[in-house]
């Protein structure tokens, strides 16, 4: 099996648990909390991406050569762009088509996910080992 598509299933694994916890803090937020929604997707991304950074690096990218401050600061670049990006498929997608918002949500999560997948493969995880 090809190394980087490897790496993506490992990814794909832990980006599908660590959305959970995303799409749960949202839910939670805005359905019980009520909570502005493109707040509370701000800060349930921000949670979910974080543990996903340390869950990714440990099991995906475990033989990156960056250190864990450096890389997590390459991460917070990424995702920015990737926060970017949420938030506005999430806008559009709420209010100029018919979904609510919990739908839009596992929209903009697939689109991200590959997104975030390809930029830290590419520019924030320096693999030593290319066997992994």
């Amino acid at each position: 099996m090809n190394k980087k598509l490897k790496r993506f299933l490992k990814y794909s694994a832990i980006g599908v648990s660590t959305f959970i916890i995303d799409f749960s803090i949202l839910w939670f937020l805005t359905d019980v909390a009520g909570v502005y929604y493109l707040i509370a997707t701000l800060f349930a991304f921000l949670v979910g991406v974080t543990i996903n950074y340390f869950a990714s690096r440990h099991f995906v990218f475990k033989g990156t050569s960056r250190g864990v401050k450096k890389g997590y600061e390459y991460f917070l670049g990424i995702v920015s762009l990737g926060v970017i990006l949420t938030l506005s498929i999430m806008y559009v997608l709420v209010n100029f088509t018919q979904l609510n918002i919990l739908e839009a949500r596992i929209i903009t999560s697939g689109f991200i996910g590959i997104f975030n997948f390809l930029m830290n493969d590419t520019f924030n995880f320096k693999i030593k080992d290319l066997s992994v």
